[in-house]
Formats: C-alpha cells, structure tokens, sequence
C-alpha cells in the first residue's frame, strides 16, 4: 500500500505550514519544582549531619539500659553516663591493643608469603584452560607497589581517628560543667 500526501483545500500548493506548540507552566507547578530540587539540595548537604544523628540514636539505645542500670544502683544520671562511656572506650583501646598487633603480624606474614602464595594459586589455575592465561599473567606479576605509601596513609588516619578521640573525651567533662 502506498500512502500519497494529499494537499489541503486550504493549503492547495501543499506548503507545510509551521506549528507552534505552547507549554505553559502553572506558577504553583514551578514552586515544585524549585521546591523539590531545594529539598533535593539540602538534603544532599545534611547526609553527613543525618549520619550522625542515626549513629547517635544507635549508640544511645544500645547504652541506655547501662545508664538505667547504674541510675537504679543511686548513681546520678551523668556520672552514669561518664562512666558507661569511659568504661567503652577502655573497653574499644583493650581490644585493639589485643588485636592489632596480631593483624599486623598477620598482614606482615601474608606479605612475606606472596610469592609463594601466588605461584601456588597460579599453578591451581593453569590446571584449567578457561584460567590458564590468568595463571600465565600471575606468573609473570611484578609488584612494585608503594607499601610505604600505604602504611603512612594508614598511620595517618589512625592518628586522625586518635585526635577525634581526645577531642571527644576532652568534650565529654566540659558538657556537665567540669572546667
């Protein structure tokens, strides 16, 4: 079937003639939109601070009934919570000086060991065909990568991490008056 342009009666030359298609935007439409991406905006810049917050909520519903326990045994609310929170962070520097020095054996032993351990992962690969190039390029790796670097990104942070510490147990005296 062939589909022929038939002129208008109007239009006899059949000149196309030109459209004009008009969108307008009610003003409450607009508020919306400014609205919603205002909205969108702010909440983008307040995640950290919303973060936070559950983080606070977390910590407070998993440490109130320690309070409520030490309020009931006639200790004042504040002291109650000096000591629920001093005795988490001996707790969380008796772990982690119990841990850490393991894992970092562990993490020196597993560096010390990478060779061997990648020519044995290469020798389990070649044994079939769909890994063997994988194997062949594990085979022939060679690593120069800046584990200094990385060490002293890591040490940094930790010391950041310890800095936020003090500040916040340096904060805990000055929030029930203590000068």
């Amino acid at each position: 079937m062939i589909l022929q342009y038939k002129p208008e009666p109007e239009n006899p030359l059949g000149v196309l003639k030109r459209t004009t298609v008009r969108f307008e935007l009610a003003p409450s439409t607009m508020i919306i939109v400014v609205l919603g991406v205002a909205g969108a905006w702010l909440l983008f810049e307040l995640l950290p601070v919303l973060m936070a917050l559950i983080v606070a909520f977390f910590i407070v519903g998993t440490l109130n009934p320690a309070i409520h326990w030490l309020e009931g045994k006639r200790v004042g609310r504040g002291s109650a919570i000096a000591v629920v929170f001093i005795s988490l962070v001996i707790v969380t520097f008796v772990i982690a000086f119990l841990t850490i020095p393991a894992l970092l054996n562990q993490a020196a032993s597993i560096l010390e060991q990478e060779p061997i351990l990648r020519t044995q992962l290469a020798e389990k690969l070649s044994a079939y065909p769909l890994s063997a190039e994988l194997a062949k390029w594990l085979r022939n790796f060679k690593y120069n990568g800046p584990i200094g670097t990385t060490s002293a990104a890591a040490f940094a942070y930790s010391m950041e991490a310890l800095n936020f510490l003090m500040y916040a147990l340096g904060a805990i005296p000055k929030a029930y008056g203590a000068t």
